[in-house]
């Protein structure tokens, strides 16, 4: 199980600008309509309040329409109301409300409250915490082709949480993950290569996948890729570029809650950092590093999926 909090992946705007611009001729025209009980419009107006989509953004307004529209059973509202509970966004924060939303979204179909239910009880949200029935639901949205789905399933099976282990099928998962370009499910899959779990060993394609969501900016990566050139495992060996990678997760993860992040960090870059001032080179990292982040920004994963 990877350790996250309840998952909250945010839908971008495009679409949902779209909705208004597209849609309504104005937004006085989104109101009347969600205001004369229909059910579409309140879903859309909560998404233009939520997004501050030709609206100023308004967490609390959000909450109502959708509320409004879940209760007329549009099962993306409920999944969407189930997500802004478990996030304290604009209602009081409240994972058993979080729960019984998205197990009605879930029960309806829909496929992301599926996936938020997995996980609601993957971590115990609301629910008691019960690995094999995330599993059945995670299942059920990874079988419709939901990346984040596929990648918390591939986990479970790589770490036998509710599910047997299973290494090739942990593989399985992460790939078609990994293929839609998930990027937690990327990094797994080049750990999986890397060890040799449930795939021929191949610490080469490891590393060029772990390079390429490093360059993307996810840190676990970073760190990744630190090691491998740190040890010359898939990629000839470079201690100041393995520093490089080293000193920006490190500084990128200085104001993150990410505890075991921070300590497994330091684990490599302390010693890192005491070879290379004797032997030199941290000044070349350091030069390195800053020519990366000119072109280069971190990646800070969203909280929530929101339709």
């Amino acid at each position: 199980m990877n350790s996250k909090l309840l998952v909250l992946t945010i839908w971008l705007a495009t679409a949902a600008s779209a909705c208004v611009a597209e849609k309504y001729a104005s937004v006085d025209a989104l109101k009347a309509a969600a205001q004369s009980g229909n059910p579409t419009s309140q879903f859309d107006l909560g998404m233009a309040f939520y997004l501050g989509d030709g609206i100023r953004q308004h967490y609390q307004e959000a909450a109502k329409w959708f509320k409004k529209a879940a209760e007329q059973g549009v099962t993306d509202a409920q999944n969407n109301l189930g997500l802004m509970y478990g996030k304290g966004q604009g209602v009081r924060q409240d994972f058993s409300k979080s729960y019984e939303w998205f197990k009605k979204a879930a029960d309806a179909g829909n496929v992301s409250a599926e996936y938020n239910l997995g996980d609601s009880y993957d971590f115990g949200h609301g629910v008691k915490q019960d690995s094999a029935v995330a599993a059945k639901w995670y299942e059920k949205a990874a079988l419709q082709g939901d990346a984040d789905a596929q990648n918390s399933l591939g986990s479970l099976y790589e770490h036998g949480e509710g599910v047997e282990t299973n290494n090739q099928k942990a593989a399985e998962w992460y790939k078609k993950s990994a293929d839609q370009g998930h990027p937690d499910a990327t990094i797994n899959l080049a750990y999986m290569y890397l060890k040799g779990r449930g795939v021929e060993t191949n610490a080469a394609k490891a590393y060029e996948m772990n390079l390429k969501m490093a360059n993307a900016g996810y840190l676990r990566a970073m760190l990744n890729v630190a090691i491998q050139l740190r040890d010359g495992d898939g990629v000839q060996q470079d201690k100041i570029e393995a520093y490089k990678w080293m000193d920006l997760a490190r500084y990128y993860t200085l104001t993150t809650s990410a505890i075991r992040l921070k300590w497994q960090i330091r684990v490599v870059y302390d010693p890192l950092h005491e070879e290379l001032s004797k032997q030199g080179g941290i000044a070349e990292a350091d030069r390195r590093g800053k020519e990366w982040q000119k072109t280069h920004r971190v990646h800070t994963p969203p909280y929530g999926r929101y339709y």
